[in-house]
């Protein structure tokens, strides 16, 4: 077995195409937001990504004021500012 064999790499994932890195802690919108559990949130990703124009909740939601969860006007706000039609 080589040193290599146990080398363990870190899968980074891509920047967004607004060049944001994705692991940068301080993007999150606010100290309250529960993104682990924000349904909502994963969902304005998934829907980005589906059609073309991959971001990460964070991205979207930089700047929003939100506590706990994404509430649907805030959602419908993150999409509108990322040029989705909602």
């Amino acid at each position: 077995m080589s040193v290599a064999d146990d080398v363990v790499t870190e899968r980074v994932p891509p920047a967004t195409q607004s060049g944001v890195d994705p692991r940068d802690e301080s993007l999150e919108p606010s100290n309250g937001w529960d993104i682990e559990n924000d349904a909502l949130a994963h969902a304005l990703a998934w829907l980005t990504r589906h059609h073309g124009q991959e971001r990460t909740p964070e991205s979207l939601l930089t700047g929003l004021p939100v506590q706990g969860r994404v509430a649907p006007d805030q959602a419908l706000r993150a999409l509108r500012e990322a040029g989705f039609s909602a």
